[in-house]
């Protein structure tokens, strides 16, 4: 299938986002965008209280309608050429222009 175009990431690219970054650049990247403090008060919910941080990140992603699209642009620019997911990077390897 990559030949074709189609790359997977493990869970979803909010996954490898998180991983690649780690989870302290994403909670600056929540507090620049003043959602730390939310994120902090999700994480004292029951269901969440057992989880690990890095599932926590991911589901705080979704559970508001947008955050998932802007939250992903937002670990995106943060990413140095080298973080980039192998997924990530191989489909910018696959429509990157010939004369490159």
């Amino acid at each position: 299938m990559a030949r074709k175009g189609f790359y997977v990431c493990d869970v979803d690219l909010e996954d490898e986002l998180l991983r690649a970054l780690g989870v302290e650049a994403v909670e600056a990247i929540l507090e620049r965008e003043g959602e730390l403090g939310l994120f902090r008060r999700f994480q004292w919910q029951p269901a969440q209280r057992q989880r690990a941080i890095h599932d926590q990140l991911h589901r705080f992603a979704g559970v508001r309608s947008g955050r998932k699209v802007r939250f992903a642009a937002s670990m995106a620019s943060e990413l140095t050429r080298a973080d980039v997911p192998a997924p990530l990077r191989a489909l910018l390897e696959f429509v990157k222009p010939a004369d490159e």
